[in-house]
């Protein structure tokens, strides 16, 4: 939530989840947008199919509808007979061992334990049948015989003359891998809107899952805008600044593996920055833009906006820094407009930027901040929300952090956030702060994965 002036809009509301049941076909039906404020942008281009196999490029992509087992796991279909009640059950052996028939009443042990090895037979190949008081050597991984009700591990047994003696009784389903026993059939492996990562990989691949729904990496324009503006490496040049915020919202994004990035810088033309939204909005889902979002006769952002055919559903927010950041609806993408001083636009992508970034991947965005303690003091102008660099002091007898203030303040340091543990956050309406008051905190720690 983000309050502009005396408005409060929300840039999330848990979308509508469809799920996936056996029968469907998946990616058939295209997704809702995610958020009241983005509902105008075209989500149903971010779905496409991805293969299992092709799952370490794409392996931590966001599954779009949730899948459900269609087949037990293990996979095996094969029935076994157990016990002399013939109850039906699926497997395969556990173990390497002997896969043996029990059946009957036997009076002589030893004539109990003793059985007649009857064949082999390995993973993969079709079930066999065993008699009551024969065995058959079993591979693991291989279909428990029709008949056999228990497998003896082979380094217990005693083989001797094509007759095996297991070194007990064993309870009937000993070594035998049930189907469905890790996930029975219809039962949830991956919610919808789940980052995949290996272990996701793993289990649907196991359920026949060869290929699932998935959001497809976004992709993200950045445009620096500016004529004072040189990049980082260029040599000092008279009353121009070297462009600090492309290559931080760089770093930022680059850290996500499933953001692709873009990168243009314009001119204080009007006709410039509208060309290059305008191009990035064919191909990009989001267009970040730095600098040219206040009102000054040299700022064009939101003009190009206009221009293109958007509207702002956001613009102008009570926080400091970072007021004049601005989120525009766009005919075929987003535009997160940035402040130009580089502090803002840190502030202003972890509070405003996150949130976007979590609606189009069709996530609830994470709660950054958490409860901590002054430990210092400051009087201030209320209105509106503050955000500087603040450094940890302690804790209180509670647990509480405490918080220490760095720097001076201003929307253009940069050394104060480099020595950072996180931000501090003053709520809109509180003219002083004391020592032992309660603010917020942002951790770095957590603020940079996004």
């Amino acid at each position: 939530m983000i309050k502009q002036g005396t408005t409060e809009i929300f840039l999330w509301r848990r979308p509508r989840r469809r799920v996936w049941r056996s029968g469907d076909r998946a990616g058939s039906d295209q997704a809702a947008a995610p958020s009241p404020v983005l509902n105008q942008f075209p989500f149903g281009r971010l779905t496409r199919w991805i293969p299992a196999r092709n799952s370490r490029a794409r392996h931590r992509r966001a599954t779009r509808n949730a899948q459900l087992n269609r087949i037990g796991i293990p996979l095996n279909r094969r029935s076994v007979s157990v016990g002399a009640k013939s109850r039906r059950v699926e497997g395969v052996s556990r173990t390497t061992g002997s896969a043996v028939a029990y059946k009957g009443v036997f009076i002589d042990h030893v004539a109990l334990r003793r059985l007649r090895i009857a064949g082999l037979t390995r993973a993969g190949e079709p079930r066999r049948w065993i008699a009551a008081g024969e065995a058959l050597h079993i591979m693991t991984g291989a279909p428990v015989p029709r008949g056999a009700d228990r497998v003896a591990m082979q380094e217990r047994c005693t083989v001797e003359d094509g007759v095996v003696t297991p070194p007990c009784l064993l309870p009937s389903g000993t070594n035998i891998r049930r189907r469905g026993e890790d996930v029975g059939i219809g039962n949830l492996l991956v919610p919808a809107l789940k980052r995949l990562d290996a272990r996701h990989i793993a289990i649907l691949a196991a359920a026949g899952h060869g290929r699932v729904s998935c959001i497809r990496a976004l992709r993200i324009g950045l445009i620096a805008t500016g004529d004072e503006l040189v990049l980082a490496a260029a040599e000092a040049v008279p009353f121009r600044v070297r462009d600090s915020n492309t290559p931080m919202l760089t770093a930022l994004l680059s850290a996500a593996p499933d953001i692709e990035l873009e990168i243009v810088r314009c001119r204080d033309s009007v006709d410039e920055i509208t060309e290059s939204i305008a191009e990035m909005s064919e191909t990009c889902d989001l267009v970040i833009t730095t600098g040219g979002m206040s009102f000054g006769v040299e700022d064009h952002v939101r003009s190009a906006c206009l221009r293109l055919g958007g509207r702002f559903a956001l613009h102008a927010v009570a926080m400091k820094p970072g007021k004049p950041v601005g989120l525009a609806i766009l005919p075929n993408c987003i535009l997160l407009g940035l402040p130009g001083n580089p502090f803002a636009a840190f502030v202003t992508f972890l509070v405003v930027g996150r949130e976007v970034l979590a609606c189009l991947r069709g996530r609830r965005p994470d709660h950054l901040s958490r409860p901590a303690i002054a430990d210092f003091e400051m009087a201030r102008r209320p209105g509106r929300s503050e955000f500087f660099p603040v450094g940890v002091s302690g804790y209180d007898h509670t647990g509480l952090t405490k918080l220490r203030r760095l720097g001076k303040g201003g929307s253009a340091r940069l050394m104060p956030l480099t020595l950072a543990d996180g931000l501090g956050c003053i709520a809109a309406e509180t003219p002083i702060v004391s020592k032992g008051d309660p603010i917020e905190f942002i951790d770095m720690r957590q603020a940079f994965d996004v």
